[in-house]
């Protein structure tokens, strides 16, 4: 603890520091996986497991509100609670 009669409160901060953010790039690879049978041909009963990556691929940028959708293809079925993100 300081005391004493010359003790002064700081002021503000007088220098403003301009930030030009990075422009982001994303880039996404979409895989499946049979993981009932080692065949490229699904069938039905089976449980096939997609997987989406996606990655920003500019160092130093922020990618912000993204959102990822998409559609099964005809004759699927989502399984309830199956979905992981991370």
């Amino acid at each position: 603890v300081a005391g004493g009669d010359n003790v002064e409160t700081p002021g503000k901060p007088g220098t403003d520091i301009k930030v030009d953010p990075k422009e982001p790039k994303l880039e996404s690879e979409k895989t499946a996986k049979n993981l009932d049978s080692d065949k490229d041909k699904y069938e039905a009963g089976d449980t096939v497991v997609y997987t989406i990556k996606t990655r920003n691929t500019v160092t130093d940028s922020l990618v912000e509100n993204l959102t990822i959708s998409d559609k099964l293809p005809a004759g699927l079925t989502y399984v309830e609670g199956s979905l992981k993100a991370s």
